[in-house]
């Protein structure tokens, strides 16, 4: 599993070589994006994408927030379960570029302390 960003074009590249796109972003692109699922809506983890009130907030509370909206998954271990379920060849992704803090980053750091398994940055 990985994380990035919706513009990386080395997401197009996995994509074509069997890679799912998961959108964990409150919306999805609105611009071109060469690899977007034809004819369907993108795939989504609810449970992933940050609620709107976060956007905004310094780092360090937006952290706080979101890791303790993870961990308040009513059933966590079907939580994590189901993101295991996804697979190994899945790239989470959202509109922030890597060089800005992410909620994403602060999903494959709590993933990490779950579970054990690294999710990677593009």
């Amino acid at each position: 599993m990985l994380t990035s960003y919706y513009a990386n074009p080395e997401v197009g590249k996995l994509v074509g070589q069997g890679w799912a796109p998961v959108r964990i972003s409150l919306g999805a692109p609105r611009f071109f994006v060469p690899y977007k699922p034809k004819g369907k809506a993108w795939a989504c983890i609810p449970e992933l994408v940050p609620v709107r009130e976060l956007l905004g907030l310094p780092k360090k509370e937006y952290k706080k927030i979101y890791t303790s909206m993870l961990d308040d998954e009513n059933d966590e271990e079907n939580f994590i379960d189901k993101i295991g379920m996804l697979g190994d060849n899945t790239i989470f992704l959202c509109f922030c570029k890597p060089e800005n803090w992410c909620h994403r980053q602060f999903f494959a750091e709590w993933y990490e302390k779950k579970t054990g398994e690294k999710i990677n940055e593009l």
